[in-house]
């Protein structure tokens, strides 16, 4: 979704699942390269409150994480990216794993 905001209106930013976010962390976490010697993870804290921190953010960093490469990361709060000549673009609800 592009374009201009109204004021006061309501965005719907996250259209998945549970399940597609933890099936996306797997997807994710089996992209590995052969000798890859750690990997640092960044992942969005608003995904720990949709997947609920007991139970599917424990999930989700055991998809991401699923052998003994060493890892570390953080969770923040969205994404900015690129910068066009008018606006920085922002997401929210990512993974970011280099």
């Amino acid at each position: 979704m592009r374009g201009a905001v109204r004021p006061y209106a309501t965005l719907t930013l996250l259209t998945g699942s549970p399940q597609t976010l933890l099936q996306a962390a797997g997807d994710l976490g089996r992209l590995s390269a052969p000798t890859v010697s750690g990997r640092l993870v960044f992942d969005c804290v608003s995904r720990v409150l949709f997947l609920s921190e007991d139970s599917g953010f424990s999930a989700e960093r055991q998809r991401l994480v699923p052998d003994e490469v060493p890892t570390a990361g953080a969770l923040t709060l969205g994404v900015a990216s690129g910068r066009s000549a008018r606006r920085t673009e922002r997401s929210d609800r990512d993974i970011t794993m280099s």
